[in-house]
C-alpha cells in the first residue's frame, strides 16, 4: 500500500500520521513508526481510547465533548464537537487564564448535590469554523448567571439562546480542553 498522510481529529485528540509514522496527541503524544499506515490508524486511535479508558476526568469530559454518543442526546445543548473543541483550544493564553481566574471565583456550591459552577462558550462567530475567534461567554451556578463579551466585559443579556452555546464546562473540564495542570 502506497504511503499516505492524515491529520485528522479522533475522539477529541488529533492523530496525524506521514507516511509510516504517526503521532497521537495524548499528554504525552504517543509516536509510533516504521508500520505501514492501515496498522498505524489502528494503533493510534487504540492509543487514543486506552487514554480516554484508563483517565476518568479524560472519559467524563469526552462524554460531554461528544454527546452523540450519550444515551439523553435531546437534554443535551449543542455538542462541542471538533470545530468547537479545535477553537477553544487555540485560544491565546491571556483569554485561557481570565476565564480560569473568573471561573475560579465563583467557588463550589452550596451544597453538594448543586452544580458545579460553569462556563458557557458562543457558538455563532468563527469559532465554529474551528478558528480562536474568543468567543462571549456565560458563567453560571445553581444560584447565579452572568453573561461576558469577549473582551471580558459584562453582556446585557441575561442568559444566552440555549441553541448558540456550548453545554457547561466545569473548571476541570477547561485544564483538560486546555491542558493545564
Amino acid at each position: 500500500m502506497k504511503s499516505e498522510n492524515h491529520n485528522y481529529m479522533y475522539r477529541g485528540f488529533k492523530i496525524v500520521i506521514k507516511g509510516d509514522e504517526g503521532v497521537a496527541w495524548i499528554k504525552p503524544p504517543a509516536r509510533i513508526k516504521h508500520t505501514p499506515t492501515i496498522e498505524l490508524k489502528a494503533r493510534l486511535e487504540a492509543i487514543v481510547d486506552d487514554y480516554i479508558n484508563s483517565n476518568p476526568e479524560i472519559a467524563k469530559i469526552m462524554h460531554k465533548l461528544y454527546p452523540e454518543n450519550n444515551g439523553d442526546n435531546d437534554r443535551n445543548p449543542p455538542e462541542l464537537g471538533e470545530n468547537i473543541l479545535r477553537g477553544l483550544e487555540q485560544q491565546s493564553e491571556s483569554y485561557k487564564r481570565h476565564i480560569i481566574a473568573e471561573l475560579a471565583k465563583w467557588g463550589q456550591p452550596p451544597t453538594p448535590t448543586a452544580l458545579l459552577p460553569c462556563v458557557r462558550f458562543g457558538i455563532t462567530g468563527i469559532i465554529s469554523e474551528g478558528k480562536a475567534g474568543q468567543p462571549n461567554y456565560q458563567i453560571e451556578s445553581a444560584t447565579d448567571k452572568k453573561t461576558y463579551r469577549y473582551t471580558h466585559e459584562p453582556y446585557d443579556a441575561i442568559a444566552f439562546d440555549e441553541a448558540h452555546i456550548t453545554q457547561g464546562l466545569t473548571l476541570a473540564d477547561l485544564k483538560i480542553i486546555w491542558h493545564m495542570d
